[in-house]
């Protein structure tokens, strides 16, 4: 079997019942050595597909990956670095909704599928172009099991010399999600993307109203949240959210939004730029005793018109929803709502009354607060609020491991349970004892 046969096998409608027993296989066996599921794909291949097994074993893996992590669709099969840039369905859902009614949508980038699928439910046709062989090969058998058939798969890198294979006036709309990952890991800049970021906005610039050949009117570009690229005024900012994070941020064009913007879809909730933003790269500012998230700052974007204070035991401290911090829109949230802070470096907002922040906020009651941080006085504390191993612990500003720390305290046997928030205000290490409050955005 050559290269070509793969590809054909990959895309067939019955690939996914091949995988099946090994997929259950992995799934029961937990952390599976992958030479033990290499040899069980070997044991049920046929010769001619063994030179091919460690392909298989990759989309093995790839796609039971993507159901644990929620990025599954039925009927899909993914590679492990497929499911690393796959857009969640609900995300995929939210981007196809901006393209209902498009003729024909040119995606560049499709990878398995996600958007692709979602596309081509709200428009006319799909022009997908993917370079990866063996992702256009799943591509063709993702949409084949689900239905699919207004979707025509190049197997080749879109680049703005290329042949459409269609008129140029029969498309009217682009979407582009280029891929971020090179031969050092994941790109961090949009330099390194591929295609080129500024190749696809070139492109676009070109093909909309001041050319008369074209009828392309909107296009979205997805690119990392944390990427520091600021565009021409012909484009929309908009910073998605979800599950508590920050997943990407959406170059919009031609499409009513406002400058810049923030939208939670599996909240439903966007918020509007009305202020002058400062914007700052923000991974993720969950931090508990169970991720590695990293540590907030918002150095800056605080301004003249967010108040700073100490902290206080019947405060109410809350904590952003990373996408809102990543927008730059903080300042102005804060303000709008009448939140205050600890310190002008740290994302943690303070107020009496957090009923009116709880949409976009977790909010957690202040119970004491102990300046200087150290394991003996925190497991006294513990032990003096009965709280058990459900215990949250979080960090702002400081470089403490709080699961090695959660590690490092005897919890005691009972009901309740609480937050315990290391941070730094000005040049002091202090530790909060808070609870959390019912009914706010849970963001871990």
């Amino acid at each position: 079997m050559n290269d070509k046969d793969i590809h054909t096998f990959l895309a067939s409608p019955k690939l996914l019942e091949h995988l099946a027993p090994y997929m259950e296989m992995y799934r029961a066996g937990g952390k599976t050595e992958s030479a033990k599921l290499v040899a069980a794909v070997v044991k049920g291949l046929p010769a001619t597909l063994l030179p091919f097994k460690n392909t298989i074993v990759d989309i093995v893996i790839g796609t039971v990956r993507a159901d644990k992590l929620g990025k599954g669709l039925r009927g899909f099969c993914y590679t492990q670095t497929a499911v690393e840039q796959s857009t969640s369905v609900g995300i995929a859902q939210y981007h196809a909704s901006h393209f209902a009614g498009a003729n024909c949508v040119l995606e560049i980038c499709s990878g398995a599928g996600v958007d692709t699928q979602a596309l081509a439910r709200v428009a006319g046709r799909v022009v997908a172009f993917e370079s990866d062989l063996v992702l256009s090969a799943l591509l063709r058998g993702n949409l084949a099991r689900n239905g699919v058939e207004n979707v025509e798969v190049r197997s080749e890198a879109w680049t703005p010399q290329i042949d459409l294979g269609v008129e140029i006036s029969e498309t009217d709309a682009i979407w582009a999600d280029p891929s971020r990952r090179s031969v050092r890991g994941r790109a961090r800049t949009v330099h390194e993307y591929s295609p080129a970021l500024s190749e696809i906005i070139q492109w676009v610039e070109s093909k909309t109203s001041f050319s008369p050949r074209s009828n392309i009117r909107r296009c979205g570009i997805k690119i990392g949240p944390v990427d520091d690229f600021e565009p021409n005024e012909n484009w929309k900012q908009e910073f998605i959210g979800y599950g508590g994070e920050c997943k990407e941020k959406i170059l919009w064009y031609g499409v009513e939004k406002a400058p810049r913007s923030v939208h939670i879809v599996d909240k439903g909730l966007t918020l509007k730029q009305f202020a002058i933003p400062i914007p700052i790269p923000i991974t993720n500012t969950s931090t508990n005793a169970s991720t590695n998230a990293s540590t907030t700052s918002f150095e800056n974007q605080v301004g003249n018109l967010v108040g700073v204070r100490m902290v206080e035991p019947g405060d109410f401290i809350v904590e952003p929803h990373s996408a809102l911090i990543a927008s730059g829109l903080l300042n102005q949230y804060y303000s709008s709502h009448g939140v205050s802070v600890m310190d002008a470096k740290i994302a943690y907002g303070l107020t009496t009354n957090p009923t009116n922040v709880l949409d976009w906020c977790a909010a957690f009651k202040v119970i004491l607060v102990d300046k200087g941080i150290g394991e003996k006085p925190i497991r006294k504390r513990v032990a003096e609020l009965n709280w058990n191993n459900r215990t949250e612990i979080k960090k702002r500003g400081i470089q403490i491991d709080p699961d090695v720390l959660h590690r490092s305290i005897t919890f005691c046997n009972s009901n309740s349970a609480g937050v315990i928030i290391l941070t730094r205000i000005g040049d002091k290490r202090y530790v909060i004892y808070a609870t959390r409050v019912a009914g706010a955005a849970s963001l871990t």
